[in-house]
């Protein structure tokens, strides 16, 4: 290669690899979007929310791209309503937009956060099934406390498995932003301040640096007050 062409394509190289570059597609079906809003948004250290990009869906495609200082949580909003969590890192991120089955893929804490949020949304559906289940027996003869002890047995099982499949995303990514998120939404979905055996097992997994984070931190000083 010529020495002339070999500073050029380096600095590009250079210039490229912190960069995001998020490509999406919404569902043909939805022609209704075109020309709307997209924004990313994420949550300063203050608590506020602060645009990172913006976009027009044009066709049923939109795109947006920037230099990534540091790795940030953030949420993808059509006007002003939320859409879908996302990673802003380094690479292409790519996102359906389908209705139900939209999605966000591409990058590794991306697929990382989709492949739980799947997992956690079977889960869910399964114990949103029970209510109709234990209906659907007391509809086949099957008595009452018969019906109430199939179903207790079968929330318990699920409730175990949302449990592991929580921590082990916390425990999983303590060096990340993921464990970071996972460690608040368990918080959040539960009286606030509680400390459970999830909350106590994951304290006891994850190191120093993580329970510094503001919002460990925090939640530590509540609850450790005499």
């Amino acid at each position: 290669m010529n020495r002339l062409l070999i500073l050029p394509f380096l600095l590009m190289l250079l210039t490229s690899c912190d960069k995001y570059c998020v490509e999406g597609t919404a569902s043909a079906s939805r022609t209704d979007l075109n020309g709307r809003m997209l924004y990313i948004k994420y949550v300063d250290d203050k608590q506020n929310w602060k645009s990172l990009d913006s976009c027009e869906i044009v066709h049923g495609k939109f795109s947006m791209a920037g230099k990534v200082d540091t790795v940030v949580m953030a949420t993808l909003f059509m006007d002003n309503h939320s859409l879908l969590p996302l990673v802003i890192e380094k690479g292409k991120i790519k996102v359906e937009l389908n209705g139900w089955d939209s999605k966000i893929s591409g990058t590794q804490l991306n697929d990382k956060l989709y492949a739980f949020l799947e997992q956690k949304n079977e889960i869910d559906s399964k114990v949103d099934e029970l209510s109709r289940k234990h209906g659907r027996m007391i509809m086949d003869g099957i008595p009452a406390i018969q019906a109430e002890e199939v179903v207790a047995k079968e929330g318990k099982v699920l409730m175990e498995r949302m449990s592991r499949l929580i921590v082990n995303f916390v425990t999983d990514n303590v060096d990340n932003v993921l464990g970071y998120e996972g460690f608040i939404m368990l918080v959040n979905s539960m009286p606030y301040p509680a400390v459970t055996p999830e909350v106590e097992e994951i304290l006891a997994k994850v190191p120093d640096e993580f329970k510094e984070k503001a919002y460990v931190k925090e939640f530590l000083s509540i609850v450790q007050k005499p």
